[in-house]
């Protein structure tokens, strides 16, 4: 295939004379195999011997094809070729015809099964360059006389190299050599034997011993300035470094080093040192002071102390060069006194340590550094235990721009940060902030800066609560919540209709004052904290009353991050031991998935129907006993997955490790408190209501449980939140929601903190506002019930039963927008057949909403994937027709056309099974005849079922285009193309529980390396846009794998989408059919040859392929597709 502008066609490209004649003064040709499932052409090579008459090239690349000698011979018949590049085709040996490349500096023959590399290429007069990586050679002995060459690289990585000994081999002229990922055991050589070696890299080896032998110092001899040992066996730096005094760059991480000595002074021109990943307790200074050190990595050790030492440091110089210094993942208890005596540093990294004081005590002879100033920019404390800010040290870096204080306890930052100076980015996330709330944080400490000033001239208390109300269908959450909501006991005994995603209630409790006598459990179980009044005379409660349906998971978006209380209702007259996993573990588990250490009290309803109090109170005992373990279990797990995690971080590391651990420790930091006993209550006879509205009004007043009630806030603020509340308009822009806000707070609010009120009560559920979603910028929803009323109207079980003729005062609606009875049913039907909504009827369950509210809605619907817009054609008769009583077939034909219309897809609408003519070509549990690439998420803490249809949507918006072949409740088949190539795809979901399950994602392919390097390629997008909505499910956690291809078990455990996945080669064995399988079915392969076009001269791509057509240049360049 030869590639340049213009169109595309297939060609062959070197077997037809008719077709390349035209192209002959190319200079780079590119050979390649885009088609793997194309079957090759017997008994004809790929390069003929009509190469010759090329007489300009001088590049040459084959990559993924199968050779023959005969093909390796004619590439010689080109003696103006410069580069030549063989990449994984098979080559078993290089011909000696190669001797005739006389122009040749630059060979890449990587990844094939190359042994030894012959006298002809070593002796090629202009060789630089031989790139030998993923071959089988075993030692340097088979690099035929390369102590006769002129080359100045070579790459023998990931061979089988496994010693290095004096007499193997030598070179004169050889600058660079790469023998890492071998399998050196030891590894020995004579530095006069390399007289011009530069850079030596052994990483990734076994090595326990590595020498480089000097005869008496001469002066140029040993000449290396860049060493890589990392990832080796190595108990010690070994001596040899310290005699290699040009050294500039040194990497001995990962392996099993306990001290670095004070010979390493003594390496006076290195410049960056890796001692990452070893077993490193202490430092002494002499590392400190080395004169041109600028990088210093000793992350991941064990590290307890490194600090200024007075009895030894009087007269020590510290080196001033010294910029970056990495010290994160170690043990330190406070921060080193050493790192702020270099005066010099701009970097510091101090994450993942056991630091609990933020302020320094420097010794009593040590040099005060800083009072000479400080040139830090960046400071990284993220991953500590830090519970206050480091102001005091903070004050004096004047030079600071970065600083992560993510994943501390700080839960209070003073107002005293005001008088620091604001040109610091600060990182706040993951730390218990309570005053300013983290709404307020997150706009930086300018925003903090104007809150404390807001503050100053008058403040309130919030005195409003978020109450979370969940648990199975039926279980009595509506009637609970009606019953709480009377301010006298009156017997409710009717039974609502079954809630439709959400039910927002408003109320207030009125807050007396507190008995202490009689209030002891209750304090006992909020930390013995002693009775005090109350704040606020009454407290505005809103109540979040979610459907037992767990389908309507789409609609805990909306829940406000502040909720901290939780009410988990029981039907206790249903409750058994063998029901708790679905009634009631399910929705714990989706309650510690969403919410932040969320306060969690048990509720048992149905206590009329229920004969006998021992009875009730056997119940409320095991549910509590059940409660009490499924906490500890879930802790244990965690503890468990995150210990696991950090072994995995120590022995491989990688972003991926971290990004693991730090997820973990934050669940771990934000489990939930259940208490002590289950409130049985009965909204028939009152019993147990009162007592329910005593715990949550003693919850309310802690703020250690639920901040936000007793938060001080500006006054200016509650007036604005008051003033919200009056507003008549659901929806306003933030212009409008901006001069409100100035109308309201007279003494001049600033305009910059428009967007921080609007976070915060966002935060607290009084508004509605996402800064961050396109098309949502300028919009604020001020009536949280108005949207979840809205969106409930279309997202439902019954939509079916709803939609009946004519709808329910929709009539004239229906009549306006030309929806005829007989459209109207055959929109019916496309909400069972196809998951449509016609957007007519979308337009009349929301009662003809203005067009900026039409629009708010439908953006809110895509962006947090609950549906999407589909547009489709469909027939419609025309009115005017003609007026002949017998219209002819002519006139027929004129009275319909074909019309655009537009529909909304939702997901939530798939109740259908799974088609019967998919079970022979996708069967469930058979081994599969041909391969499948495969991957399994294991979701806990979020549905997978909602998880499922979420995708659907988000699949229907990527690009390119997804065609949806089938869908069903738990399934979809749908196809997409890539390279003028259509994929297949399988997606399957399997709910174990409400909250836990799997998600599968399978695609066919063929056999060939090329096959999977083409379905890998349209594979990760889609697994990407899993990746992205996973990171929006707070709290919930995922296990990601790989299927075998033979039995298709999630046997692997995989990262495909991270950008530190692996890239590996070779095999395993599947733990399930103990079969070996290919790694290229479990992880993306190797890098994907690309095709540029060359600065100057042409560029042609070859390939075979099936059926040739005829070919056609623009421009005089070549072109060629599938």
């Amino acid at each position: 295939m030869a590639q340049g502008k213009g169109a595309t066609r297939q060609a062959y490209f070197l077997t037809d004379p008719n077709k390349y004649g035209r192209f002959k003064k190319m200079s780079r040709i590119v050979l390649t195999h885009p088609n793997p499932d194309a079957t090759p052409v017997r008994n004809q090579s790929l390069v003929t011997s009509d190469i010759a008459l090329f007489t300009n090239l001088t590049t040459m690349t084959i990559c993924n094809n199968t050779l023959t000698g005969k093909s390796l011979r004619n590439i010689c018949l080109c003696p103006t070729l410069s580069t030549v590049t063989v990449n994984n085709c098979a080559v078993p040996y290089l011909p000696g015809q190669m001797a005739k490349l006389e122009r040749l500096e630059h060979l890449d023959v990587s990844f094939n099964e190359i042994t030894f590399i012959p006298d002809a290429v070593c002796k090629l007069p202009k060789l630089k360059t031989l790139k030998a990586r993923g071959n089988r050679v075993t030692t340097l002995k088979s690099i035929k006389s390369l102590k006769h060459s002129n080359m100045t690289v070579l790459d023998l990585s990931e061979n089988f190299v496994e010693t290095v000994a004096p007499k193997d081999n030598q070179s004169p002229t050889l600058r660079d050599l790469d023998l890492s990922s071998n399998r050196l055991r030891s590894f020995s050589m004579k530095a006069s034997d390399w007289p011009e070696l530069r850079s030596l890299s052994c990483s990734d080896n076994k090595m326990t011993s590595f020498t480089i032998m000097f005869r008496v110092r001469k002066a140029g001899e040993g000449k290396l300035s860049r060493l890589l040992l990392s990832s080796n066996r190595l108990i010690k730096i070994p001596n040899t470094v310290y005699d290699l005094r040009d050294l500039e760059i040194l990497d001995i991480s990962n392996n099993l080093i306990d001290l670095v000595p004070g010979n390493i002074r003594g390496l006076s021109k290195l410049s960056s040192l890796d001692v990452r990943r070893n077993r490193l307790k202490a430092l002494t200074l002499d590392i400190f002071c080395m004169p041109n050190l600028t990088s210093l990595d000793l992350s991941h050790n064990m590290l307890v102390r490194a600090n200024y030492d007075a009895q030894t440091g009087p007269g020590v110089q510290l080196s001033e060069a010294l910029k970056s210094l990495d010290l994160s993942y170690n043990r330190f208890p406070d921060i080193p006194t050493i790192v702020i005596l270099l005066r010099g540093l701009e970097k510091l990294d101090l994450s993942h340590n056991e630091i609990t004081k933020s302020e320094l005590e420097l010794p009593e002879n040590g040099p005060d550094k800083r009072k000479e100033g400080t040139k830090l920019k960046t400071l990284n404390l993220g991953g500590n235990k830090l519970q206050n800010l480091p102001l005091v040290w903070w004050s004096k870096l004047s030079q600071l721009t970065e600083l992560d204080l993510s994943g501390n306890d700080i839960s209070v930052i003073p107002p005293e940060v005001v008088n620091i100076s604001q040109n610091c980015n600060v990182n706040l996330a993951g730390n218990p902030l309570q005053e300013p709330p983290y709404s307020v944080c997150r706009w930086g400490f300018s925003a903090i800066s104007d809150f404390y000033k807001d503050l100053s001239e008058g403040e309130d208390t919030f005195c409003s609560l978020n109450v979370l109300v969940v648990g199975a269908r039926d279980s009595g959450k509506t009637v609970l919540v009606h019953a709480i909501r009377r301010s006298e006991a009156r017997f409710v005994s009717w039974v609502p209709q079954p809630t439709i995603g959400v039910e927002i209630t408003d109320f207030e409790l009125q807050m007396p004052d507190q008995n202490t006598e009689q209030m002891s459990e209750m304090d006992a179980f909020l930390g013995g904290l002693p009775a005090s009044k109350c704040p606020c005379d009454k407290l505005n409660v809103r109540t979040w009353d979610f459907s037992g349906d767990p389908s309507y998971s789409g609609f805990y978006r909306f829940l406000p991050a502040s909720t901290r209380l939780v009410l988990l209702v029981t039907d206790l007259s249903r409750f058994t031991p063998d029901s708790f996993a679905v009634n009631v573990e399910s929705w714990f588990t989706n309650v510690s998935s969403l919410l932040r250490s969320p306060v969690v009290i048990p509720v048992a309803t149905h206590l009329d129907v229920i004969t006998g109090e021992d009875v009730i109170q056997s119940r409320c005992r095991t549910l509590l006993r059940l409660l009490m373990e499924l906490t500890q279990r879930r802790a244990l797990e965690i503890r468990t997955a995150l210990s696991e995690a950090k072994v995995s971080l120590n022995i491989h590391g990688g972003e991926l490790a971290r990004e693991k651990v730090a997820e973990l420790e934050g669940i771990l930091k934000t489990q939930p408190v259940v208490y002590s006993s289950v409130f049985s209550v009965s909204a028939i006879t009152g019993r147990g209501i009162e007592a329910l509205k005593q715990i949550i009004r003693k919850c309310a007043i802690n703020p250690k449980m639920v901040p936000e009630v007793t938060r001080t806030l500006p006054k200016s603020w509650l007036v604005v939140r008051d003033g919200i509340r009056k507003e008549t308009m659901p929806v306003v822009n933030v212009q409008y929601f901006r001069e409100s806000l100035l109308s309201l707070v007279p003494s001049g609010l600033i305009q910059s903190q428009v967007k921080v009120i609007a976070s915060y009560f966002k935060e607290t559920g009084d508004v509605v506002y996402f800064p961050d979603i396109p098309g949502m910028e300028d919009d604020v929803i001020l009536r949280p019930s108005w949207l979840v009323e809205k969106l409930s109207a279309v997202i439902r079980h019954d939509m079916e039963k709803t939609l009946s003729w004519p709808l329910e005062g929709k009539k004239d609606c229906l009549r306006k927008l030309g929806v005829s009875k007989k459209d109207f049913f055959r929109m019916r039907r496309e909400v069972s057949e196809k998951a449509w909504l016609d957007s007519r009827l979308v337009k009349c369950l929301w009662e003809e909403p203005p067009e900026t509210y039409n629009r708010v809605l439908m953006t809110i619907i895509e962006q947090f994937s609950l549906g999407c817009k589909v547009v489709s054609m469909e027939t419609v008769q025309l009115q005017d027709r003609t007026s002949s009583d017998v219209p002819d077939k002519a006139t027929k034909a004129r009275a319909f056309t074909q019309k655009e219309a537009v529909k909304v897809m939702f997901p939530f609408y798939l109740w259908n099974e799974r088609p019967v003519e998919l079970n022979q070509a996708w069967p469930k549990k058979c081994p599969l005849t041909s391969q499948e690439v495969s991957v399994t998420y294991r979701l806990q803490g979020s549905s997978t079922t909602g998880t499922f249809r979420s995708l659907i949507v988000r699949y229907r918006l990527i690009k390119p285009k997804v065609e949806f072949l089938h869908m069903w409740r738990d399934g979809a088949v749908f196809k997409r193309e890539a390279d003028n190539r259509a994929f297949t795809f399988l997606m399957t979901v399997e709910s174990a529980r409400e909250t836990s399950g799997t998600l599968a994602l399978s695609v066919r392919t063929g056999k060939s390396r090329e096959a999977l390097q083409a379905v890998w390629e349209v594979l990760l997008p889609l697994l990407m846009e899993v990746e992205r909505l996973f990171a929006q499910l707070t709290g919930a956690r995922v296990d990601r794998y790989s299927s075998c291809p033979r039995c298709r078990q999630p046997s692997f455990i995989g990262q495909w989408t991270h950008p530190e996945a692996a890239r590996t080669s070779g095999g395993t064995v599947c733990s399930h059919c103990k079969d070996r399988v290919e790694l290229g079915y479990l992880v993306p392969p190797r890098d994907v040859t690309s095709v540029t076009n060359p600065e100057d001269g042409r560029t042609a791509v070859v390939t075979e392929l099936d059926e040739p057509k005829p070919h056609t240049s623009v421009n005089d360049s070549v072109t060629a597709t599938q």
